[in-house]
């Protein structure tokens, strides 16, 4: 049956190669090129207001002015082209074949078709798991008259995925969708500055699936409408849109059936003024849906329990309203000083009358202030606060009072300066502090906390020796963590963090190139109540790297890391007044890496390999532990191009071969592979 389907598809994108030829008078070859030029002058609104409907699948404004510009003005059935792709992929986890088949032409009248089919197989190593794909769609879009435009669109999706555990034990997923949509786009200008594009839609849905011996089918039509007003006068442009999409149909699930209908419509405006020094922009949107649908019962949390319900599967009616409003300000006081600010508010609430959930209400608002000064030449400093406040809060079904409130509020300042020290060097310097508040209302929950974090950075990158980078870096941070209910307050905690960063690269000549990166930090985690619980972590890490340009642009790159990690626990006081600590653990990784790259006629081949070495000294239990372990890898890559551009090979396939003690036996040795071929005609 899967072949039958890519033979029938197959054949019929296929038969569009002919021509049938008709002659054209020069009046309406004229006639089309006044439309296809006045279509370019009202093209931004309607693809604006397509956006705004979404309509679904078409061909996009750049492809079919391409094809209508190319595509003779006798011609039935012109420009047909026929692309054929074949890909193979490969990871450690799966191997995937795919087959795909796209069909474009231009048709009489201005009209432009693309069609696309593809076939998909994606099979699990690791367990006994296939799953398979197939995807067809087809649109048309023709222009009708000057400022209107139709797209009509089809699309066929199935998917099946099985899974097997054991003898009987059988997991399977099918579903297939069909989808039929008709849409039309139109509008332009008006008078000077104002503007209008409109869109009407309907489509057609049909969805049958089995998931789990759970049957689901689904059958809707909808229709919908958007209307899209303008008005710009350069420095001031103001916008308003509304849209409405109504669909009813049949919903059956797990045996059960019932009629099934939505609706849902937007109302927005946007302003935008683009001054000489002022910048204001702002736009408010209020969006409704309503959904009459069969669901499972869901618990409290939205998950699906059906578990000792009588009725596992029953009438469900959502609501959804959304209110939004974003604005945002900047102003430059002079010409090195600028003020902005940012702000948003969001709203939404949603009700249902099955899911346990209830009445969600959820809130998120933010303002964000912000200066910038340039107060030399080669420096800049910016200041910024920011101010958040984001909740939810639940009723859930058959109570008449709300749960209570979960807040996090979040309060944050940043200082950053950047001053160029020298000719080729630069200095960034940076301070900020953040304190977040998470907060909870619920009775019997005692959960409330807050966390302030103190940071400061600090880095310089320099140029200012001929052939030579260097950068360096250097953070401190200390985050405190305070509970405030009695019982959680022995997990209140101090963290300072110290940490080094470093680096150079070189190039000593123009075959030769060396780089070394450094980086070295420690933790120390300070419990408020407890001193045994004290502890520290430190990490340090040297990597070293080799670059040799060989003859015919070969490459060969050598590397070596050390990484270093320790921790420990605080020991009782020895001395009054002195702390010390004890380290339980020291870990040494040392890790070889080189690789090769070869260009041989079109490909390149690549071998890499890599091999780690591991010391663990665990001295709290007097144990020690190593590992041995590494991969070679080899790739060859290419893309060439045959036949006049027709035929395109493109191979990228990489073979694997691991070892180590924690390397599982699919692993050992497997295949990474991204290749495609494809073929134009």
């Amino acid at each position: 049956m899967r072949n039958a389907w890519f033979l029938l598809v197959l054949a019929l994108l296929a038969s569009g190669r002919p021509q049938i030829l008709l002659a054209q008078s020069p009046a309406a070859a004229d006639s089309s090129s006044a439309a296809a030029a006045d279509s370019t002058r009202s093209g931004n609104l309607l693809s604006r207001v397509g956006e705004s409907a979404e309509l679904g699948s078409s061909v996009p404004d750049s492809v079919l002015a391409q094809m209508q510009q190319e595509a003779p003005s006798f011609a039935w059935i012109s420009n047909v082209s026929n692309t054929l792709t074949g890909k193979v992929g490969a990871t450690v986890s799966d191997v995937s074949l795919e087959g795909k088949l796209s069909n474009g032409a231009q048709l009489f009248g201005g009209g432009t078709s693309a069609s696309s089919f593809t076939i998909a197989d994606r099979r699990y190593r690791q367990q006994e798991r296939d799953a398979y794909r197939r995807d067809f769609t087809t649109a048309y879009d023709r222009p009708l008259g000057d400022l209107l435009k139709m797209n009509l669109n089809f699309s066929n999706k199935y998917d099946e995925d099985i899974t097997v555990f054991g003898v009987d034990n059988v997991t399977a997923r099918e579903s297939e969708d069909y989808r039929g949509a008709l849409a039309f786009r139109g509008g332009g200008e008006l008078t000077k500055g104002f503007g209008h594009a409109f869109s009407l839609s309907g489509d057609v849905f049909d969805h049958d699936g089995v998931n789990r011996e759970t049957t689901e089918k689904r059958t809707d039509a909808s229709g919908g409408v958007t209307s899209l007003w303008t008005f710009d006068r350069g420095d001031l442009s103001v916008e308003g849109r509304f849209g409405y999409k109504r669909a009813s149909g049949n919903n059956e699930l797990r045996g059960l059936e019932a009629n099934s209908n939505s609706r849902q419509d937007t109302l927005a405006t946007k302003v935008e003024y683009e001054g000489h020094r002022f910048n204001f922009s702002t736009d408010v949107q209020r969006a409704v849906y309503i959904e009459d649908r069969l669901d499972f019962r869901r618990n409290t949390n939205g998950v699906i329990d059906t578990v000792g319900a009588e009725r596992p599967v029953s009438n469900e009616q959502e609501r959804r309203r959304g209110d939004r409003i974003n604005g945002a300000l900047s102003y430059r006081v002079l010409p090195v000083l600028n003020v902005r600010g940012v702000g948003s508010y969001d709203l939404t609430e949603t009700r249902w009358t099955l899911n346990e959930q209830g009445l969600l209400r959820r809130g998120n608002d933010e303002i964000d202030l912000g200066l910038d000064f340039r107060y030399a030449e080669a420096g800049s400093l910016t200041v910024s606060y920011t101010v958040g406040n984001r909740w939810d809060d639940r009723r859930f079904q058959g109570n008449t009072s709300f749960r209570g409130r979960e807040t996090r509020r979040t309060e944050e300042a940043k200082f950053e300066m950047s001053q160029r020290l020298f000719s080729q060097s630069d200095l960034t310097l940076s301070f900020g502090q953040r304190l977040q508040q998470n907060l909870f209302e619920e009775e019997g929950n005692n959960r409330d906390r807050d966390e302030l974090i103190d940071r400061a950075d600090a880095r310089i990158v320099s140029r200012a020796i001929p052939n030579l980078q260097l950068n360096a870096s250097g953070s401190i941070s200390v985050t405190r963590l305070v509970n405030l209910a009695s019982e959680s307050t022995s997990n209140n905690k101090e963290d300072r963090l110290f940490s080094v960063i470093g680096g150079y690269r070189w190039f000593a000549t123009d075959k030769i190139t060396l780089e070394q990166n450094y980086r070295m930090q420690i933790i120390f985690i300070d419990f408020h109540t407890s001193d045994s619980r004290d502890r520290f972590n430190k990490q340090g890490q040297v990597v070293s790297k080799l670059g040799y340009q060989l003859p015919r642009n070969a490459k060969l790159n050598a590397e070596y890391a050390l990484d270093f990690r320790s921790n420990g626990t605080r020991q009782a006081d020895v001395t009054p007044g002195q702390i010390s600590f004890r380290t339980d653990l020291r870990r040494f990784t040392h890790r070889v890496r080189a690789d090769i790259n070869i260009p041989i006629s079109i490909f390149d081949l690549a071998v890499d390999s890599e091999r780690e070495f591991l010391r663990d000294k665990n001295t709290a239990g007097v144990t020690t532990r190593s590992e041995d372990s590494g991969d070679i890898r080899m790739k060859l890559s290419g893309t060439k191009k045959l036949f006049t551009g027709k035929l395109d090979v493109s191979v990228n396939v990489t073979r694997v071969l691991a070892y180590g003690p924690r390397v599982r036996a699919e692993s050992e040795r497997y295949w990474i592979a991204n290749s495609t071929i494809t073929m134009k005609f």
